[in-house]
């Protein structure tokens, strides 16, 4: 059972890199205005990152931090609820551009919102496994 969790903090920390570095590089917003000034993309892209940090903070705490089943199931229902606010932000949150055709509309928010998704259906996925190990390991000892 410690294996297993381990092997799903390691994906979900790994899917938080990713996400991460990539909305510094393949998933970024656009760029600035021709004045210098930013549009309202940039903020919610640099929100996304902030996201993600935190995202990578609480898988890479769920590798460190004793294996016990509360701790686990602990960080991955606070990664499940960052994970929503990252799918919410871009465009519900923190308005993007006007036109559908920007690089925010069409490659940031969907990139983000599909590895905010995975990450958020991993951590579930971890939760149900926990409990059902714990489940099974309680009639065990009975």
């Amino acid at each position: 059972m410690k294996q297993k969790t381990k092997v799903w903090m390691g994906m979900t920390l790994l899917l938080s890199i990713v996400l991460l570095v990539g909305l510094g590089t393949f998933l970024k917003a656009c760029g600035p205005k021709e004045d210098g000034g930013f549009m309202m993309c940039h903020y919610a892209e640099h929100a996304l990152s902030l996201l993600a940090a935190v995202l990578a903070a609480c898988h890479l705490l769920g590798l460190v931090l004793p294996r016990q089943w509360q701790v686990q199931n602990g960080l991955a229902l606070a990664s499940a609820i960052v994970c929503i606010a990252g799918i919410l932000l871009p465009q519900n949150i923190i308005p993007l551009c006007m036109m559908n055709t920007m690089r925010c509309h069409s490659v940031m928010r969907p990139g983000a919102s599909v590895l905010f998704g995975i990450i958020l259906i991993l951590d579930m996925v971890q939760c149900i496994l926990t409990v059902n190990g714990m489940k099974k390991h309680a009639e065990k000892t009975r």
